[in-house]
């Protein structure tokens, strides 16, 4: 018998690798073209900045001048 703890990880698992769940960290495509590498390039760029300066997204956010939202669409690539 499965905990009620069990399930609800499991259902939370199967929410966060869904293909449609927005905040998945997103790989390149087999073939990207020029504007994808760049884009993700920058992106990895972004994560070592925040990385190296023990940044939190919030905090992030605030130095790029922009919103909290629209710094995660470029954390989560």
């Amino acid at each position: 018998m499965v905990s009620k703890k069990e399930k609800d990880f499991k259902d939370y698992l199967a929410k966060i690798e869904s293909s449609d769940y927005p905040w998945s960290a997103k790989d390149l495509p087999e073939n990207p073209t020029s504007l994808e590498k760049a884009k993700y390039k920058l992106c990895q760029k972004i994560l070592a900045y925040q990385k190296d300066n023990d940044l939190s997204d919030k905090e992030l956010a605030k130095r790029m001048k922009l919103k909290y939202e629209e710094t995660l669409q470029i954390l989560y690539c």
